[in-house]
C-alpha cells in the first residue's frame, strides 16, 4: 500500500509540472525552426535574433528554451475532421534545453530537466482523448536510464536519448511524422517549435524524497501514520497551564512576544508526541502558525544542545 499511494504522490506532482503547454495563446512568442536545425543544434541566427528581441531576452541572460518537436496536426479525410477532440498545435513531446546567444542548443543539466510527454496523454487516464502510451513505461525507461541521462554530453547524445525514450513510449519512430496503431491515427506538423522555458524546478527534491522511499526498506513510522486511511483514536488534552509543561519548554526563537494560549497549547502537547506520531495545527492566515513553527523549532534545537545531541 505505501508503495501505491508513494508512486501516486509522485505521479500527481509530475503531472502538474509536466503538463500541455498552449504556447499558441501564449504572451510570449515561439519561432519554428527546422528538423535539421534540431537534430544538428544549431539554429539559424536570423530566427535567433527575433527570438531574442520578441521575448525581450537581455544579451548576457542564459536563454533556458523548450522544444516542441512533435505538435498535432490537423487533417481530414473524406471530408471529415480527424481527432478532432486535440487542438491544432497541441505538443505531445517537450525538450528542455539550453540556447546560446550563437544559437547553439545545449543539454539544460542545471535544473534536472528531461524531456517529457505529458500525463494526460498516457495510460491510465480517466478521460481517454489520446493515448501515446504507459505511465509505466515512463518510469520503466526513466528508472533504467538515469545514469546514462546524467553522463549526456553532447547535443547528439541527448538527441538519441529523446528518440529512444519517444520510441520505448510510444512504440513508434521517432522520424515518423505519424502514429499509426490501434485506433489511433495521428499526424505531426513539420515545424519544430522553440519557447521559452518558465517552468520552476521546485519540486526536485521532492520526488528525489519519493523516489527514496520506494527503494529504502527502512521503517518509515512517520510516513505510514501519515498516509494510513485509518482514523487515529483522540486523546485528552493536556492542561494549558501546567507549570511543568511551562518549565519543559527550553527554546523561543524570538523575545519580542510570549506564545499566545492557542500556541502554548500546541507546544505543550507537540512535547508529548512520540516518534512517528502528528500533530495536526490549522488556521487562518495570520494566527500565528509560522510563529508556533520557530518556537517548536527553537525548542527542540535547545533540549538537544543541553543534551549534547544532534538536532536531525
Amino acid at each position: 500500500m505505501i508503495n501505491n499511494i508513494t508512486k501516486y504522490f509522485k505521479s500527481a506532482l509530475i503531472a502538474k509540472k509536466q503538463d500541455v503547454i498552449d504556447f499558441k495563446n501564449s504572451d510570449e512568442k515561439y519561432e519554428i525552426i527546422t528538423k535539421k536545425e534540431f537534430v544538428n543544434g544549431l539554429i539559424d541566427l536570423k530566427v535567433l535574433k527575433k527570438f531574442i528581441s520578441e521575448n525581450k531576452i537581455p544579451n548576457n541572460d542564459v536563454i533556458e528554451v523548450i522544444i516542441v518537436p512533435k505538435t498535432v496536426k490537423t487533417y481530414f479525410e473524406n471530408g471529415k475532421k480527424i481527432n478532432d477532440n486535440i487542438d491544432e498545435l497541441t505538443g505531445i513531446l517537450y525538450i528542455p534545453a539550453i540556447l546560446s546567444h550563437e544559437g547553439k542548443l545545449e543539454i539544460n543539466h542545471k535544473n534536472y530537466k528531461s524531456p517529457w510527454i505529458p500525463r494526460e496523454f498516457l495510460e491510465p487516464m480517466i478521460e481517454p482523448q489520446l493515448s501515446l502510451g504507459k505511465i509505466d513505461d515512463v518510469d520503466k525507461f526513466l528508472s533504467n536510464n538515469t545514469y546514462q541521462q546524467k553522463k549526456l554530453q553532447s547535443w547528439s547524445e541527448y538527441i538519441n536519448y529523446i528518440k529512444n525514450f519517444y520510441n520505448e513510449i510510444t512504440k513508434s519512430d521517432f522520424d515518423d511524422n505519424y502514429i499509426e496503431k490501434d485506433d489511433l491515427n495521428i499526424r505531426f506538423e513539420e515545424n519544430i517549435y522553440v519557447i521559452l522555458d518558465n517552468i520552476v524546478n521546485a519540486t526536485f527534491s521532492v520526488e528525489q524524497l519519493y523516489d527514496d522511499i520506494l527503494v529504502n526498506k527502512q521503517s518509515k513510522p512517520l510516513y505510514e501514520r501519515f498516509i494510513s486511511p485509518c482514523i487515529e483514536k483522540s486523546k485528552k488534552l493536556i492542561p494549558n497551564d501546567s507549570y511543568l509543561k511551562m518549565i519543559d519548554h527550553k527554546g523561543q526563537m524570538s523575545g519580542e512576544y510570549p506564545l499566545a494560549k492557542s500556541q502554548r497549547e500546541a507546544v505543550n502537547h507537540f512535547s508529548e508526541l512520540k516518534e512517528g506520531e502528528i500533530l495536526a495545527v490549522s488556521g487562518p492566515p495570520g494566527t500565528g502558525k509560522t510563529t508556533l513553527l520557530q518556537s517548536m523549532v527553537a525548542d527542540m534545537y535547545v533540549k538537544n544542545a543541553l543534551e549534547e545531541k544532534k538536532l536531525l
